[in-house]
Parts: C-alpha cells; structure tokens; sequence
C-alpha cells in the first residue's frame, strides 16, 4: 500500500501541471514497488484536489473522523 498525504505545490507555481505530474509520478512508482492500494488523504472540502485525484483514477470515498483530547 503507498499512501499520498500532504501533498501541497506553492500558490505561484499553481495551474501548470505539477500537481498531475506528482500524483502520475507516486502512482508508477507505487506499481513499480508492487503497491496493491494507492490511498490518498485530503480535506472533504478540498474540491480542487478531490478533484485531482479523480482525474487519476481514485475513485473510493471513506470518512476519516477524528477527535482533539479535550
């Protein structure tokens, strides 16, 4: 399994690409070491990079839900 977390290009350099080139780039390199799952975490509310991720490939939804110690 290989996971894609985090995954952030700067604002200036936004809108040229680099965001597909990464993701096609973990993706190959993930099936080059075997990886049978490719998971992705981002926001709900990240459109943009659900968007993203859609485009290449990802297709399952799942909740991760969390709690702060109060």
């Amino acid at each position: 399994m290989s996971i894609i977390q985090n995954l952030v290009v700067a604002s200036k350099f936004r809108r040229k690409g680099i965001a597909d080139a990464l993701v096609e780039r973990v993706v190959k390199l993930a099936e080059k070491r075997g990886a049978k799952e490719i998971h992705v975490s981002t926001s709900m509310r990240n459109k943009k990079a659900i968007t993203l991720y859609r485009k290449h490939g990802f297709t399952k939804l799942h909740a991760f839900l969390e709690k702060s110690p109060v």
